[in-house]
């Protein structure tokens, strides 16, 4: 039972990160092709992070 809770916590955990890693992409604007490029790539890693988790 608190090996479960315990497991609750880490996601719960790592779901903030990732949605406060995701907060952080979201807010950069940049002109550049490139640097865009790879802010989406970046932001689809973390999208499917968070599903993974669910």
């Amino acid at each position: 039972m608190a090996r479960e809770a315990a497991e609750k916590a880490n996601r719960q955990r790592e779901r903030q990160s990732l949605e406060l890693q995701k907060e952080r992409i979201l807010d950069q604007r940049t002109s550049s092709p490139h640097r865009r490029a790879a802010l989406e790539a970046a932001l689809a890693d973390i999208e499917a992070r968070l599903s993974a988790l669910e």
